[in-house]
C-alpha cells in the first residue's frame, strides 16, 4: 500500500489532505480497494481468477503456456495490482496514468491493463513454449524453462509493453 500511497501524493503535489481522501475513497466503498491489502488478499485472488479466467476463454495458447510452467499467476499479479504498476516502472508518468484510470475505472482499470499487455505481447510470451523436435531451426525460441517465463512475466513484459 506504501506504492500506492506515494503514488497518489505525487499525483497531489505532496497535498495530504487530498491525498487521504483519494486514499479512502479508494479502499472504501467507491472503490472497494481495502480487501485487496486485507490478511486474506481476496480481492488480490478474485481479480486474478478474472484473468485467468479471461485467459481460459480468449486465449487459450497463453492459458496453457502459463499451466505448462507452472507459473503462479496471482503471485506474479500481486506487484502490479496492489501497486498500481509503481513498482514496475522506474518513472512515475505510467504509474500516474494507471492512477487515473483506477481512480475512474476502478479494478477494472488495472484488470484491463493486464489482459491488453497480455493481448499484444502474445507472440513474444509463445517463444516461451518448449521448441517441438520437429521445429526449424529459424524458428524463434526463448526458453522453455518455466523461470525465466516467470522473471519475464513479473516485470519485463510490461516494459516490453510500453
Amino acid at each position: 500500500m506504501n506504492f500506492l500511497c506515494g503514488l497518489i501524493l505525487i499525483g497531489v503535489d505532496f497535498n495530504e489532505v487530498s491525498a487521504f481522501v483519494i486514499l479512502e475513497k479508494l479502499l472504501g466503498d467507491y472503490g472497494g480497494l481495502a480487501s485487496i491489502y486485507d490478511g486474506k488478499l481476496s480481492k488480490l485472488f478474485s481479480l486474478s481468477d478474472h484473468v485467468y479466467s479471461w485467459l481460459l476463454q480468449s486465449e487459450p495458447e497463453l492459458e496453457e503456456l502459463v499451466s505448462n510452467h507452472g507459473v503462479p499467476l496471482t503471485t506474479l499479479f500481486a506487484g502490479p495490482l496492489m501497486a498500481c504498476f509503481s513498482n514496475v516502472f522506474e518513472k512515475p508518468e505510467t504509474p500516474l496514468f494507471v492512477l487515473d484510470r483506477l481512480i475512474l475505472q476502478k479494478d477494472h482499470a488495472l484488470v484491463n491493463i493486464i489482459k491488453h499487455v497480455y493481448r499484444s505481447m502474445k507472440f513474444e510470451l509463445l517463444k516461451y513454449r518448449p521448441r517441438p523436435a520437429n521445429a526449424s531451426v529459424n524458428e524463434v525460441s526463448v526458453s522453455a524453462d518455466g523461470g525465466h517465463l516467470q522473471a519475464y512475466l513479473a516485470r519485463l513484459i510490461y516494459l516490453d509493453a510500453w
